[in-house]
């Protein structure tokens, strides 16, 4: 008799090779030895970087009113010029005539539902679209983007309630207010129970109105240094590719990386909170043996620069400390905290509004006692004040701590980048093209323009001079 594991493992590998898993897309499900035995997606043959791996459809979804419910364009965003709404709910919103008739055979089974919730001036809620159509879609046997019974084999994230953002009876009162909604028999409530389960532990979010299920893409787990991105189609954000950010070999796990602008401690917390499971990637193991409360200090001494951290002094019984990880010297912990917090907190306030000799100056002294990987000025000033100052050395801070944080090709890298391109294009092109290489990970790494080369030859005395030197990506960083 199979264990439930295998039962799960064997519908899943069922299911998903009915999909294209295996010789079409050259993936398939298995258990992953990363994750204490759940399940993972793995490579069944090689990929080069920035090939397309697998490219699939939401489910199910819901929007709001500034986005087309057929395509998920926006409105807001001028990626479409107008948008209509459905003649009889007044809710759902189109951009054309094809992704209304394209959505018809499931917003026909809402439409009624919705109408006598506005009449009552009650909108349904996001995830109560998204949860009954999960049902809906089921009903209208449309199975080309996955199925309930995949759906129903996604890890249950909720089995310790206690350690989830939502307690089990804000779900119940979910369900219940769904039920209301949709009028469906009490009897189904065990079931919109367990997907509601599903939906929170495995939802795609993009703010808090929209959101979709891709269960293709839910066996996808984290890493912070990941070798997947993912994108949207550009004339249907409903469709998500998966792409190869590095060469990937047969037998390799995907990883994406599920976080955005958290350091890696607070990512580990966030990651273990919802997903119930840890980072191992080499910088999260360190973070976890150590004790590192994730600090990026500088050490006072010029011929050093290197990251003062706090962390465990004895990690068996828990003391913590103030050290450089380059040459062991310590300092007071809580006299770096208290004027790091303070220097913080002048420049949030001061520096989008200062002149730009002021501007300079602020810099200078945030640099005096913060670490090369410190993550602050991307993350808290604004970009066009950055941009102002012309300096070379901010965008190398930002690069080395785009590599040490996160993945070169995550959304949030790409992200930062596309801004400071878009700002940089038309006053310092040159300037421009190399930040526009951050994201880079091709084997020659960043191509550095001549004049870009010679203003990095001469770093600032507060700069970390060894890392001028280090390979780009990975988190060769961590130990300065």
């Amino acid at each position: 008799m199979r264990s439930s594991r295998e039962s799960v493992l064997k519908d899943v590998q069922r299911i998903t090779s009915e999909y294209g898993f295996g010789n079409k897309w050259g993936i398939k499900v298995d258990r992953s030895p990363s994750y204490g035995g759940g399940l993972g997606l793995f490579a069944t043959r090689d990929f080069k970087e920035n090939e397309d791996i697998l490219t699939t459809h939401a489910y199910a979804h819901a929007t709001n009113q500034s986005h087309c419910d057929g395509c998920w364009l926006s409105k807001e965003d001028g990626e479409i010029d107008k948008l209509f709404k459905c003649s009889q709910c007044s809710f759902v919103c189109y951009c054309s005539r094809e992704c209304q008739v394209k959505m018809w055979p499931i917003h026909k089974l809402e439409c009624k539902n919705m109408s006598i919730m506005l009449k009552r001036h009650c909108a349904p809620l996001p995830g109560m679209i998204l949860l009954t159509r999960l049902l809906y879609t089921h009903r209208a046997n449309i199975t080309r983007n996955g199925s309930l019974e995949l759906i129903n084999n996604l890890d249950d994230l909720w089995a310790n309630d206690n350690k989830m953002g939502k307690p089990m009876e804000y779900l119940l009162n979910f369900v219940q207010a769904t039920l209301f909604y949709t009028q469906e028999p009490r009897s189904t409530d065990g079931a919109l129970l367990n997907y509601t389960k599903k939906i929170e532990s495995h939802v795609t979010s993009y703010g808090e109105q929209n959101i979709m299920i891709l269960p293709f893409l839910a066996f996808i787990n984290h890493r912070c240094i990941s070798n997947i991105f993912k994108v949207h189609g550009h004339s249907n954000k409903l469709e998500m590719t998966i792409v190869a950010s590095r060469d990937i070999k047969k037998g390799e796990e995907l990883y994406l990386d599920y976080t955005k602008l958290e350091y890696r401690k607070e990512r580990l917390e966030k990651l273990h909170k919802y997903f119930l499971h840890k980072c191992l990637c080499s910088i999260c193991r360190e973070i976890n043996d150590t004790g590192s409360k994730e600090k990026y200090y500088r050490c006072q001494d010029c011929s050093c620069n290197g990251r003062v951290d706090i962390r465990w002094k004895s990690p068996s019984l828990k003391q913590y400390h103030a050290i450089c990880l380059k040459c062991g010297k310590e300092y007071d912990a809580e006299e770096l905290e208290k004027k790091g917090n303070i220097i913080k907190s002048n420049i949030k306030e001061e520096f989008n509004k200062a002149p730009l000799e002021i501007k300079e100056m602020m810099i200078k002294l945030y640099t005096q006692h913060f670490h090369v990987l410190d993550f602050f000025l991307a993350e808290e000033l604004d970009k066009d004040a950055l941009v102002s100052l012309n300096d070379v050395f901010i965008f190398k801070r930002i690069q080395l701590q785009l590599d040490h944080h996160f993945d070169p090709c995550s959304l949030t890298s790409f992200g930062i980048v596309g801004d400071f391109y878009l700002k940089l294009e038309l006053k310092n092109p040159d300037l421009a093209a190399y930040v526009n290489g951050f994201t880079s990970k091709t084997a020659g790494g960043l191509t550095v323009p001549p004049k870009i080369k010679q203003a990095l030859s001469n770093p600032d005395c507060y700069f970390d001079k060894t890392l001028l030197d280090q390979p780009k990506y990975g988190g060769s960083v961590v130990r300065h």
